[in-house]
């Protein structure tokens, strides 16, 4: 069987770190899901909704940090008096030093890019294991709920077809709004190859992002008069000075260090991450934290969680039942030491028996 490669790379300091693995065309990942409407819906719709790491159960999930002291400097050297004290006066704050004042407009920046950053990408979580009991008990619903196996390959189709469908709609999507349109033209010119599927390396130091916001700075100087410059104020200045901070490049830089990049404490997980771009259209300010996929992908297999309910195995075994899918019972090896979950097969004669009885 034919194998697939590919690289992340991260920043660390100044020199980079190649992370490569090779892909088997049989590889699989699992989803964990708890019970609710939700989650049935997208099983039965054989649809993977996407998530913006604002809503993300971390909120130090897709984080970076910044060198408060280099860019105060850099404020206080390059800002004029007058719109540092402006801005001082509009936050209320009662103080004439300059590195003071730096100091509470960087912050404010910074969780200005922070929630922008959270808003240009949209994620889907999987793990490597589907026997790890901590995940069934965070993700899926205290072991009540299901996990789903997905052949690499179909999400890597699933990647494909996201992908063209915001290149096809974004342009649609600018002429509607033409406020976007002035500010961000060249996303549709940008490489979508730095979305994909990739595991998430876990190490104890964030990105630092001190350099990108300098950049944004350094540009926004050239035309920036008042302390009122929004967000779309700067990328606009951005294109008119030819710099596109979100080149393919930067982009790639930011999702491998900051979106595939994990705290060690959560390596248990073992996750992998689909990462794909956001519709334009949320910088309308249509706040969709959650996206479907319209595209229908089959999991290879459902498993059902320990101490999964009647009811919830019902709509289990009569899903994968009518759809030919496989299906597993998870339980606990009360003989073995290790805490870790084995599985059962569960065969359409033993599913069949089990709907005709729960009728």
């Amino acid at each position: 069987m034919a194998k697939k490669n590919y690289n992340i790379t991260i920043t660390k300091k100044d020199k980079l770190d190649s992370h490569l693995i090779t892909i088997n065309e049989k590889m699989t990942l699992f989803r964990y899901r708890p019970i609710n409407n939700y989650t049935i819906k997208q099983l039965l719709e054989n649809k993977i909704t996407l998530t913006r790491p604002d809503a993300f159960n971390d909120p130090y999930d897709t984080s970076f940090v910044v060198d408060i002291e280099k860019l105060s400097k850099f404020f206080v050297e390059n800002f004029s008096t007058d719109i540092l004290n402006e801005y001082a006066k509009s936050i209320g704050l009662n103080t004439k030093n300059p590195y003071k004042i730096s100091e509470y407009w960087i912050k404010d920046l910074y969780e200005s890019n922070q929630k922008f950053l959270r808003q240009l990408f949209i994620v889907a979580c999987f793990s490597e294991k589907v026997d790890n009991e901590v995940m069934w008990a965070h993700y899926a619903d205290n072991g009540k709920g299901f996990s789903l196996e997905y052949f690499y390959k179909d999400l890597i189709t699933v990647k494909d077809y996201h992908n063209q469908f915001v290149k096809d709609i974004s342009l649609e999507l600018l002429k509607q709004f033409p406020v976007l349109s002035d500010s961000l033209e060249n996303f549709n010119q940008q490489d979508y190859s730095q979305y994909g599927i990739y595991k998430v390396i876990y190490k104890n130091s964030k990105y630092d992002g001190t350099e990108l916001l300098k950049n944004s700075l350094e540009v926004a100087l050239n035309g920036m008069s008042d302390f009122n410059t929004t967000y779309l104020d700067l990328l606009k200045k951005y294109k008119e000075n030819n710099v596109n901070l979100y080149t393919p490049e930067n982009l790639k830089i930011m999702s491998d260090t900051i979106v595939f990049t994990k705290k060690k404490a959560w390596s248990y997980e073992n996750e992998w991450r689909m990462l794909l771009p956001n519709l334009l259209i949320d910088f309308a300010n249509i706040q969709k934290q959650h996206y479907t996929i319209d595209f229908e992908v089959y999991p290879n297999a459902v498993y059902l969680g320990e101490f999964a309910e009647v009811s919830t195995k019902v709509i289990i075994y009569n899903y994968c039942y009518t759809n030919g899918i496989q299906l597993y019972q998870m339980f606990s090896d009360l003989r073995n030491k290790k805490y870790r979950l084995n599985k059962r097969e569960v065969t359409k004669a033993q599913m069949l028996s089990f709907l005709n009885q729960a009728k």
